[in-house]
């Protein structure tokens, strides 16, 4: 059984960063720093967007799932 508490603060963390960034950029004098804030959170999406899309494709075209025959013995 997965636990989804155990990623829980990760995850609150991951959503505050584009926060804090816009933060930096509307009332402080460090726009670098919040500008860079935001392209590294939207990264981290866009990495995981292409991590989920990589293994839905796969299994999808591949028939390759965890729950597959070539795992079971």
């Amino acid at each position: 059984m997965i636990d989804f508490l155990i990623p829980t603060p990760l995850i609150i963390g991951l959503l505050l960063v584009p926060f804090c960034g816009l933060f930096l950029i509307k009332r402080t004098t460090y726009r670098k720093t919040g500008i860079a804030l935001i392209v590294v959170s939207l990264g981290f999406v866009l990495f995981a967007f292409i991590g989920f899309l990589l293994s839905w494709l796969t299994v999808s075209i591949l028939d390759a799932h965890p729950d597959g025959e070539a795992l079971k013995s």
